[in-house]
């Protein structure tokens, strides 16, 4: 697939420079960024279901299992 962006000058320089310091083309670049991207954010949808429901709900620990959940994992 082909695909035409409008990249900010700043931005692009510098991906010209990591580029040439590791010896890849400037699309390799470009294609390794959006992978990260797409990997860093491919869970928000769940994220957000999560969001909407945690606001209305209390999840906070009673005082009892959250004392007994931090012994067991060792923490104060």
């Amino acid at each position: 697939m082909e695909t035409s962006l409008f990249i900010e000058t700043d931005i692009s320089k510098d991906v010209e420079q990591i580029a040439k310091r590791r010896e890849v083309p400037v699309e390799t670049i470009y294609i390794i960024a959006i992978k990260e991207f797409v990997q860093n954010h491919k869970d928000d949808d769940i994220l957000i279901a999560l969001n909407k429901v945690y606001p209305k709900t209390n999840s906070k620990l009673e005082k009892d299992i959250e004392f007994a959940q931090s012994s067991v994992i060792g923490e104060d």
